[in-house]
C-alpha cells in the first residue's frame, strides 16, 4: 500500500523532550527490566543527621562555544541534570561572584550553590583575575569537582595529531571500577565518526603545580607509537579536575557514551537526572501485503511504474519468518513489537483455502510476540486524498473545506482491531497503544499541515493513551485530546524493499544524481546533498546495513528512549532487518558492560519516560534538590506534583519520618537510580551509604564580590 517517505536521517539526535510546555499526570509504566534495590534485607533505624553545608544539585557551564563544553552541556540536559550557563563570550554576561557561587544563611547554615564546574579552565583569560579567584577558593571550599576541556596552558608542546577515526581506548582500573564502570576496559570508536585534532601526548602535564597529582583515565594510541591520554584527573588538596582532552560533538555517538561518565564523576555520581539505554523496534503493516520496488524500473510495482515494467506481487510475511523472528529476539533479548492490521488475516485467507498461516503461526507462538494496534486495514484516518505518482494531495468540497475521515469511522478502525486481537488471543499486547497507517489522522505537512480534528475524539472514545507519531514530521511528543503522541525513528529500510537489491536500488535512486544514474531529487536538497552510487550487489551490506545500525546506536546511547519503526516486507525476502540489528547490537554490546543491558520498552513505557524528563524539565525551577553529607533532599517549593529524577550511588535508602524505610530505586550502570514524586510544598529525603564527598563543614562570605 502506498506511503510516504521519511526524509533520510543523519546521526543528529533531536533534544530529549526537554524544556516543552506540557505535563502529563497519572502516566505509569511497568517497571523496566533493571535489578531493583531488596527492601527486605535493608537495615531500618534512625536517619543520618545532614552536614552542616548543603550542596545543591545543579552544574555550572562556563561556556566558550568550543565543541566539548556543548558537548558535556547537551549531556547534562538529556539527563536531566539542572544547568546554569554562563556564555564566556558575551560582554553582558553574568559575573561569576561570590553570591552566585554559594550563601550563608542567618543561621549560619551553608549553602554551596553547584555540585560541578565544566568550563574551558577555571584560570580561563575569558575571566577576570577576581573570578579566577573566586572559582579557586569555591572547588577547594565545598569539595566541588570540575571538568577541564582546553588544554593549551597545561601542555604549551607535546601535542600529537591524532584522530578518533577507529581509535581504541583504553580505561583505567580507576576509571572501570568507578565512573566509567558502565563500559567495557577497551573501546573502540567506529570509523565513520572521524575527527582529527591536537591531543597532548600521555604524561603528566609540563605546567601542573608540582604538588598534584595526576591520574589518566582513558588513553588513545597514537600513530606513530605512543599514546594520548583523553581523559586524567588531577588532585592537589581538596581541589580536584578531569582533563578532557578528547573533541568531538554531540551528535557524535562516542560523546554521548563517554560523556555520561565525565558527568558521574563531576557531581559524585549525586544528581537529579536518569539515564538510560533504550531500544525498540516497530514492524508495521504486519498481515498486510506490500508492493514491491522495481529494480529495472526504478519505482514502485502498482503505484509509478509503466506497465513495461515486470509486475512483481505484492510481498508478505510468512509463517517461517515469524519462526525467525522469535529464533532471533530469543538470541538477542530485544522483542519486536508487532503492529498489526487484522483485515489483512481474513483478506489472504480468501485466497488461501480459508486459512492464513501467517496468522496461525502468530497465534502458535503468541507468548513470544509483543503487539500493537495499526487499525483495522491501514485506512488513511486524515483527510480525503487523492494519490499523486509520487505524492498525494487533501480534497475539498464545493465550499474549499478540507473533507475529514469521520470520529464514527476513525473509531471503528480502532476498536475493530482492538477486538480482533482480542478474539485470538494476542496476550502481550496494551489496548492503550496505537500506530494508525502512515501516522494518519496527525498533521502531515505540507498537504495536511493540521490533525484531522476528529481523531482526538475518536481516539479518546476508544481507550486510547499512546498514538505513534514520525520523528521525520514531529521530534517530540504532544498531546491530542487524552493521548500523547510517541515519535518514532524511521530506519530508512523502505516498506517497499523486502531484499537487499531493491534497498541499494532504492537508495541510488533516492540519493544519487540524474548523472550517476538517480532521480536527481538530491540535487536540488539542502540538507541531503548527493552521494556516490553503491553497488547493487554488495551495497546493502557493506553501507547501508553498517549505516542504519549506527543511526539507531546513536539513539540508544543518548538517552533517547524513541522507538524506531520498519514495515512488515523488511522482516520476508532477505529479512534485510536484521542485519541492521545485528549491526547495532554488536557495537552496543562491544562497548558497553553488563552493567548497561540494553532496555527494550514498549510504546507506553517509551512514552512514559519522554514525558517524565518533559515534566522535570518544567519542574526544575521550582525544586530545590541538595545533598549535606549523606542526606539528599527534594524540596518543592511550587503550587504542582514534581516528578523528580534522582541518581545516587548503590546502596542508597528512603527516609520517612526520620527513619530509614527501606532500599532507593533500581541500579543501572554501577549507579541507582529512580523518578520520585514530590508533592507541593513537601520535601523527600534519601540517604546515601556513605558520606557524597563534598564538603560537610565550612564557611563562606559575600566579601570580596
Amino acid at each position: 500500500m502506498p506511503k510516504t517517505r521519511g526524509r533520510r536521517l543523519r546521526s543528529v539526535l533531536p533534544a530529549v523532550a526537554l524544556g516543552l510546555a506540557l505535563i502529563v499526570t497519572g502516566c505509569t509504566a511497568p517497571a523496566p527490566p533493571e535489578q531493583h534495590q531488596d527492601s527486605s534485607q535493608t537495615p531500618t533505624g534512625p536517619a543520618a543527621e545532614p552536614a552542616k553545608v548543603a550542596v545543591e544539585l545543579r552544574t555550572l557551564v562556563l561556556d566558550d562555544g568550543s565543541n566539548m563544553i556543548r558537548s558535556l552541556a547537551d549531556r547534562l540536559v538529556r539527563e536531566g541534570v539542572p544547568v546554569e550557563r554562563v556564555l564566556l563570550g558575551d560582554r553582558s554576561r553574568k559575573a561569576v561572584t561570590r553570591d552566585m557561587l554559594a550563601g550563608t544563611d542567618a543561621s549560619g547554615a551553608v549553602t554551596a550553590h553547584f555540585s560541578g564546574i565544566v568550563a574551558p579552565s577555571l584560570t580561563s583569560g575569558a575571566l577576570t583575575a577576581a573570578e579566577q579567584a573566586t572559582l579557586s577558593e569555591y572547588v577547594s571550599t565545598f569539595g566541588v569537582r570540575s571538568v577541564r576541556t582546553d588544554m593549551t596552558a597545561l601542555f604549551p608542546e607535546n601535542f600529537a595529531e591524532v584522530s578518533t577515526d577507529g581509535a581504541k581506548v583504553n580505561f583505567s582500573e580507576a576509571a572501570a571500577a568507578g565512573p566509567f564502570s558502565y563500559l567495557q576496559r577497551s573501546i573502540t570508536f567506529d570509523e565513520s565518526e572521524a575527527g582529527g585534532y591536537r591531543a597532548p601526548k600521555a604524561g603528566r602535564p609540563p605546567k601542573l603545580a608540582a604538588a598534584a597529582q595526576y591520574q589518566p583515565l582513558a588513553t588513545m594510541d597514537v600513530p606513530g607509537g605512543g599514546t594520548a591520554d583523553l581523559l586524567a584527573v588531577t588532585r592537589e588538596g581538596n581541589r580536584e579536575e578531569m582533563l578532557v582532552t578528547l573533541e568531538g560533538d554531540p551528535e557524535q555517538a562516542h560523546i554521548q557514551a563517554l560523556t555520561h561518565g565525565i558527568i558521574r564523576w563531576l557531581n559524585r555520581d549525586v544528581t537529579t537526572s536518569y539515564s538510560r539505554n533504550y531500544f525498540s523496534v516497530d514492524s508495521d503493516d504486519v498481515l498486510l501485503p506490500n508492493a514491491q520496488w522495481s529494480v529495472a524500473g526504478h519505482c514502485e510495482v502498482g503505484r509509478n511504474c509503466p506497465p513495461t515494467v515486470e509486475q512483481l506481487p505484492p510481498i508478505r510475511m510468512t509463517a517461517a519468518d515469524i519462526d525467525y523472528l522469535v529464533a532471533w529476539q530469543q538470541g538477542s533479548g530485544i522483542k519486536v513489537s508487532l503492529a498489526l492490521n487484522g483485515a489483512g488475516a481474513g483478506e489472504h485467507a480468501l485466497s488461501n483455502s480459508g486459512r492464513d498461516a501467517l496468522m496461525e503461526q502468530m497465534v502458535a507462538q503468541r507468548s513470544e510476540l509483543r503487539i500493537l494496534n495499526h487499525t483495522w486495514n491501514h485506512n488513511f484516518l486524515g483527510c480525503d486524498r487523492v494519490l499523486l505518482p509520487d505524492d498525494w494531495r487533501c480534497l475539498g468540497d464545493d465550499k474549499g473545506n478540507t473533507r475529514w475521515m469521520s470520529k464514527k469511522d476513525i473509531y471503528a478502525q480502532v476498536a475493530k482491531n482492538q477486538l480482533f486481537v482480542e478474539k485470538n488471543g494476542l496476550e502481550n499486547y496494551n489496548q492503550t497503544e496505537l500506530v494508525t497507517g502512515e501516522h494518519s489522522g496527525l498533521a502531515k505537512p505540507p498537504q495536511q499541515p493540521t490533525d484531522n480534528p476528529n481523531l482526538a475524539p475518536a481516539l479518546d472514545e476508544a481507550g486510547i493513551k499512546w498514538v505513534a507519531s514520525d520523528t521525520s514530521t514531529e521530534a517530540e511528543p504532544r498531546q491530542i485530546g487524552g493521548a500523547t503522541t510517541v515519535p518514532r525513528y524511521p530506519i530508512d529500510l523502505d516498506y517497499n524493499t523486502p531484499t537487499g537489491r531493491q534497498v541499494a536500488d532504492a537508495y541510488n535512486w533516492k540519493n544519487t544524481s540524474k548523472a550517476d544514474g538517480g532521480s536527481g531529487e538530491c540535487e536540488t536538497a539542502t540538507d541531503n546533498p548527493c552521494v556516490a552510487p553503491i553497488n547493487i550487489d554488495t551495497g546493502f551490506n557493506q553501507v547501508i546495513a553498517p549505516m542504519e545500525g549506527e543511526k539507531a546506536y546513536a539513539h540508544v546511547v543518548a538517552n533517547d528512549a524513541r522507538p524506531h519503526f520498519v514495515h512488515q516486507a523488511n522482516f520476508t525476502g532477505d529479512r534485510v532487518i536484521y542485519p541492521m540489528l545485528d549491526n547495532m547490537l554488536g557495537r552496543y554490546h562491544a562497548t558497553f558492560a553488563d552493567s548497561s543491558p540494553l532496555l527494550n520498552p514498549t510504546m507506553s513505557e517509551a512514552g512514559t519516560d519522554l514525558m517524565n524528563h518533559r515534566h522535570w524539565s518544567e519542574a526544575t525551577g521550582h525544586v530545590v534538590a541538595s545533598v549535606a553529607g549523606q542526606t539528599v533532599r527534594l524540596s518543592n517549593t511550587g503550587t504542582t506534583p514534581a516528578l523528580v529524577p534522582v541518581t545516587v550511588p548503590e546502596g542508597a535508602r528512603t527516609v520517612r519520618d526520620g527513619q530509614l524505610t527501606g532500599g532507593f530505586g533500581t541500579s543501572y550502570q554501577g549507579a541507582t537510580s529512580d523518578w520520585v514524586s514530590v508533592a507541593p510544598g513537601a520535601t523527600v529525603t534519601i540517604q546515601t551509604s556513605a558520606t557524597s564527598g563534598f564538603a560537610t563543614d565550612a564557611t563562606w562570605s559575600a566579601k570580596g564580590n
